[in-house]
């Protein structure tokens, strides 16, 4: 090799290729060549530090041409993003320096010169917005060159602000809800579900939990006819102060009565209809494609 040139600081931000990966570019080199030249700034490697090493040890003379962009950092970093070699977080990382070279650049442009998506840039931008990496900027420049101002976030306190609006609006809705089902429901409504309750705990009290734990006991079958009916009667009182206390608007009191009364109403509908006319058959009168005699 004639010429030997070092690798410029932008360039060495980046990790290089090393291991197998680097013996598949030296043999690849061998057997067709460079196929991309390595670009020069200032005398120095910009890109292409994994190529010129693979040359020198391919013994292959490498070809170069100098960078003739404006922005050297932000094409060092968008041509790194897109190297096999890099994981997903150093990709990330570099994704993000280069949104913090240009914040003013849309999502949509930086994934255009990144080959990435614009959403994939938006997440990258927002995390580094988050750890101040990048700052957020009130316009942003297209891919068409047009400016366009940018909404303003919200900070913490006035999210915390919102979601606590929000909290306090479905605590709201949910005690109006309460109020309202409360309000057709007897006044006594807990008194008689303890009641009920009671009731009912006093008839598996004598049956169920006694047959369970002495089998050999006899049951006072009398008794525990008695402590049936009571549990009926308290549930039968529940029952009928929920139907008083309701409105019949909306509610079917009878639903055999209702359910007859809608249908009278439909047969009186069906009968006061008329009958649909049928369509004759045949051309429409006044039809000038009339049929010719036999």
């Amino acid at each position: 090799m004639t010429q030997q040139y070092e690798f410029h600081p932008l360039a060495d931000k980046f990790r290089p290729l090393e291991g197998a990966e680097f013996d598949e570019l030296v043999d690849d080199i061998k057997a067709n060549g460079l196929r991309e030249e390595i670009v020069l700034h200032d005398g120095m490697i910009l890109d292409g530090r994994n190529r010129y090493r693979a040359c020198r040890a391919a013994g292959v003379e490498p070809r170069y041409r100098n960078f003739e962009g404006n922005d050297p950092a932000a094409f060092v970093i968008s041509v790194n993003i897109r190297r096999r070699h890099l994981t997903d977080q150093e990709k990330r990382e570099a994704l993000a320096q280069l949104v913090a070279a240009h914040p003013e650049k849309s999502d949509r442009a930086i994934a255009k010169e990144a080959g990435v998506s614009h959403t994939h840039v938006a997440n990258v931008r927002k995390e580094a917005e988050a750890t101040g990496i990048v700052l957020p900027v009130e316009e942003r420049v297209g891919a068409d060159k047009k400016k366009r101002k940018q909404p303003k976030r919200p900070t913490k306190a006035q999210k915390a602000e919102r979601a606590e609006r929000r909290r306090t609006r479905k605590t709201e809705i949910a005690r109006n809800r309460e109020r309202a089902i409360m309000a057709q429901l007897p006044d006594d409504i807990y008194d008689l579900l303890d009641e009920a309750g009671d009731a009912a705990d006093e008839f598996r009290g004598h049956t169920v939990r006694v047959w369970e734990a002495r089998a050999e006991e006899v049951v006072n079958h009398v008794e525990a006819e008695a402590l049936a009916r009571a549990c009926v009667s308290a549930w039968t009182r529940l029952a009928d102060g929920i139907r008083k206390k309701g409105s019949p608007v909306g509610n079917d009191v009878d639903p055999q009565a209702s359910a007859e009364a809608m249908k009278a109403a439909h047969a009186q509908a069906k009968r006061a209809s008329p009958a649909p006319v049928a369509k004759k058959r045949g051309r429409p009168p006044g039809s000038k494609n009339k049929k010719k005699a036999a």
